[in-house]
């Protein structure tokens, strides 16, 4: 089968995207025989038959399908990968995992029909033309007719090859149709004026390198200058599965029942990597195939180290300091006589006010906890001598009423079964004098001579003040506790989506999972290897065991060195995770496909036969084929950095102070080189009657090997947002060579490489150039109060290193009048007063909030400044005193 998957970016990968080519839905989902009349609702098998025999597609029919006669309906068309007479796939991409997760609720009738024909181009499979078009149609109107249904309310939505189809079906079809949904798609903008009155809600990722959203948007520009009224949704961040953010939500569906009517806008969606979407639910499972170890390296200096601490208390359950200990027995001498003391239902209940931690070399990190109002409550104390005993009430032990006290540990990480863990190698906690206090028991009761209440009572709190040690080393068994909830935050599925996000892969894409291979410290801080995981293609045809290859013998050790946060990537996993690509036969494509038409002069019969003379010897009366294939596996390696901001080592003058700045940081502030490498790239020419449906004929095949630069640059598209870019750079280095197809006898067997050369560099500069190479949105690092924003990246010998920092925050005075505030930091002290003139900036390094305070005249604000925000100081109105105002 010719899966499409050449081009990761502005190439075509139908049917692409991480779910592809994975069987998600179950047997159980699907009759594999019969008909509607057998099953009353849910996903229901029907066939279709005509002269070629029998095709089977999938209805799905809602749960109160028989109470109601008027159903509206959804014809879904599937993308590339689910072609075939596996009527199973269509349900496992797009549309039909989000019905399967809905299906108690989903209020349409769904059809779900499939294109049989695996070897066609993938643009034109579901075109109104095309066979399975038009049995497509067959079968809608046997829904139409068979099932209770509104005819007048038919919607055609489809994805990434579906959506292609989409804009075609409708063309050729509008009055077929209520509305349509085409999502990651694209189409002739010459069919603008059959569209124009018919309801278009189209849907695009905006960081789509599969199909490029400016296919949609020229779309959409079409039709508006063709007088319609179109809807359009870029959703920012989102890529070639953008499908999972369209079909979650529940206002698309209201404006498919009514597209005239009152239907708010699709809310602003950003595809966050940490945000749980309604597809997640249906994420098919992930079978690894290949397993890169050592493919990352995550440092952690210090300065991370201690932003990390900052949030510990912010992102520790209020429950981690909450609970029960066992019961405590003791003895006591008082008047020469023994008692038994037995402190029984003891609770614990303490708040997390601040932490901080520093790495103390290799023998672990120094975590320090800083506990205030930590309450010990004794529930009852029995205290029995001889014929003397007593019952007392709930004694509070009450620890930092004054003062945060302080529980300083050692603490080891470690990797365990694929998981970081925390192990508590020492710990002490010791109260001080002066910051708690014993409270006497409320109510005591007693039995025996000179057991009164008031000497019992005296004697329980003496003797809990002379048990210091043993309450201190109480508080001390509940930190593993602590430490286990700090684990659970430990997520490095952000680390997994950057290296899916940074490489401009000109192949299909897997998904990528990291796992903890190690994890080291020294006086620097903390540094973490990791093995990625890359899935297998086709998960039925994954090995038992990941096929294994370490990047570190390969490529050599990526050692970091920072006080920050840094992420290095090997360039090495390009090459192994290509290889695996190419073995599972997913790198080709024909030319055509390719969405934007810079590659089309590969398929130009005019300009390839003054390369290939043997070419004119067809004429016209013969269709010619052209594809696209990768034959060996893309190399990466590190080139010599031309660039670097002059200021990006300026130094900060502290968290406790702004520094002054004439302007903001310019976007792409720092970047580095890399050498693209491909070894093998090859374009198979075939010939075959016109007309005919089979019976292609290799003629020639042309080798290119081609090498380029890329450059790495952080983007700053606005305050609050960073990105990644690798930009293309410089011209390209081709070589070509060819060579007729076997057993092919040429009747003219020359051939012009050099010309073939030109052709190859003429589509690669037209695509290269269309665009950044890779364009990826890099979440904050959030970390519950502090974060961490990219600042860098950097190609060095052996890895690309990308650096998060403090992201700060900005405050600047367009305003002609000098202004004075103050900040105060975690744990920090009231700074300033800070004086800031007209026209000037201050900057404050920090990875969390500040508060905010600002005396003016009779009034006084006072306010929290989000990390990683800017704010200006203007003036409300005309002579009106400054006030300061968030930069949106």
């Amino acid at each position: 089968m010719h899966v499409n998957t050449f081009f990761a970016r502005r190439g075509w990968r139908p049917g692409g995207g991480r779910a592809g080519r994975t069987m998600l839905v179950a047997a159980a989902l699907v009759v594999l025989a019969g008909s509607a009349a057998g099953q009353s609702t849910g996903f229901i098998t029907r066939t279709y038959r005509d002269d070629a025999g029998d095709h089977r597609y999938v209805v799905f029919l809602p749960r109160d399908y028989e109470r109601r006669g008027d159903w509206p309906v959804i014809v879904s068309l599937h993308g590339a990968s689910e072609r075939g007479t596996d009527v199973r796939k269509p349900l496992t991409v797009g549309l039909g995992p989000i019905v399967k997760a809905r299906a108690a609720t989903f209020p349409f009738v769904v059809v779900f029909p499939q294109c049989e024909d695996v070897d066609g181009r993938a643009l034109t499979g579901w075109n109104a033309d095309s066979a399975d078009a038009r049995r497509m149609l067959a079968m809608l109107d046997e829904v139409l007719n068979d099932l209770k249904v509104d005819r007048r309310r038919v919607i055609l939505t489809g994805w990434s090859m579906g959506a292609y189809g989409t804009w075609n079906l409708a063309a050729a079809y509008p009055g077929r149709f209520h509305a349509v949904v085409p999502v990651a798609g694209g189409g002739d903008p010459a069919d603008a004026a059959r569209l124009k009155d018919l309801p278009v809600w189209a849907f695009h990722g905006g960081n789509d390198r599969a199909v490029p959203a400016s296919e949609s948007r020229k779309m959409i520009e079409a039709l508006r200058a063709a007088g319609g009224q179109p809807r359009y949704t870029e959703v920012a961040g989102a890529g070639h599965d953008v499908w999972r953010d369209v079909y979650a939500g529940d206002v698309l569906y209201r404006w498919m029942l009514d597209p005239s009517g009152n239907v708010p806008d699709f809310p602003v969606i950003e595809s966050a990597p940490g945000r749980q979407r309604l597809a997640d639910l249906t994420e098919p499972p992930f079978v690894p195939a290949l397993e890169l170890r050592r493919a990352v390296t995550v440092r952690l200096g210090n300065d991370a180290l201690n932003a990390i601490a900052t949030s510990v208390p912010r992102v520790v359950r209020a429950d981690a300091l909450r609970g029960r200990i066992d019961d405590i027995a003791d003895t006591t001498t008082a008047a020469g006589r023994t008692f038994n003391v037995w402190f029984t239902n003891i609770s614990y209940n303490a708040r997390l006010a601040r932490a901080k931690a520093k790495s103390r070399g290799p023998e672990g990190v120094d975590l320090l906890l800083g506990v205030e109002n930590a309450t010990l409550t004794i529930g009852t104390t029995y205290v029995r001598g001889g014929s003397r005993s007593a019952v007392a009430g709930p004694i509070n032990i009450v620890i930092g009423h004054r003062a945060p006290v302080w529980v300083r540990m050692i603490v080891e990480p470690r990797v365990d079964q694929g998981r970081v863990r925390l192990r508590l190698l020492n710990a002490r906690f010791d109260i001080p004098d002066g910051n708690w206090y014993v409270t006497a028991p409320a109510g005591v009761s007693t039995r025996g001579l000179f057991m009164t209440r008031e000497r019992v009572s005296r004697g329980l709190v003496s003797g809990l003040y002379g048990s210091k040690s043993r309450i201190e080393r109480e508080v001390t068994s509940i930190l593993p506790g602590v430490l286990a909830q700090v684990e659970q935050q430990i997520d490095l599925t952000e680390v997994g989506r950057l290296i899916e996000g940074f490489w401009p892969l000109p192949v299909y894409q897997p998904r990528i999972r990291v796992v903890p291979a190690s994890v080291t410290t020294d006086a620097g801080g903390l540094t973490l290897a990791l093995n990625a995981l890359a899935e297998a293609v086709d998960p039925a045809q994954a090995p038992n065991v990941p096929q294994q290859i370490d990047l570190a013998a390969r490529n050599g050790e990526m050692g970091l060195s920072t006080t920050d946060l840094a992420v290095a990537l090997a360039p090495g996993v390009l090459s192994p995770l290509t290889q695996m690509l190419i073995d599972a036969g997913v790198t080709h494509t024909y030319v055509e496909d390719i969405p934007g038409g810079a590659f089309a002069v590969l398929a130009d019969r005019t300009r390839l036969a003054a390369a290939v003379p043997e070419l004119k010897r067809f004429g016209q009366d013969v269709e010619l084929r052209s594809e696209l294939s990768l034959a060996a596996p893309i190399e990466v390696a590190a080139a010599t950095r031309t660039w670097e901001d002059a200021a990006a080592g300026a130094a900060a003058s502290g968290p406790g102070a702004p520094r002054n700045e004439s302007a903001s940081p310019a976007a792409g502030r720092r970047g580095g080189r890399m050498q693209f490498i491909v070894p093998r790239a090859v374009i198979s020419l075939a010939v075959r009657g016109r007309g005919e449906t089979a019976g292609w004929q290799p003629v020639f095949d042309c080798e290119f090997r081609l090498e380029q630069q890329a450059q790495a640059v952080v983007a700053e598209p606005d305050p609050a947002t960073r990105g990644l870019q690798v930009h293309w750079v410089d011209d390209p280095q081709i070589e070509a060579s060819g060579r007729f197809a076997p057993g092919y006898e040429p009747q003219q067997p020359d051939f012009d490489a050099t010309a073939l050369a030109q052709l190859f560099g003429e589509a690669w500069t037209a695509w290269s150039r269309s665009g950044p190479a890779t364009e990826t949105l890099v979440q904050d690092v959030d970390l519950g109060y502090a974060r961490l924003r990219l600042a860098s990246a950097d190609v060095l010998p052996g890895h690309v290193q990308l650096t998060f920092a403090e992201p700060g925050i900005e405050i600047a005075n367009r305003t002609g009048a000098s202004v004075v505030y103050q900040t105060q930091g975690a744990d920090k002290p009231w700074g300033g007063p800070f004086h800031l003139e007209p026209g000037g900036t201050h900057r404050f390094d920090v990875a969390y909030p500040l508060l905010f305070r600002q005396q003016t005249g009779g009034r006084r604000d006072v306010f929290t400044l989000p990390v990683g925000s800017r704010f200006e100081f203007r003036a409300p109105a005309a002579g009106a005193a400054p006030r300061l105002f968030l930069v949106r």
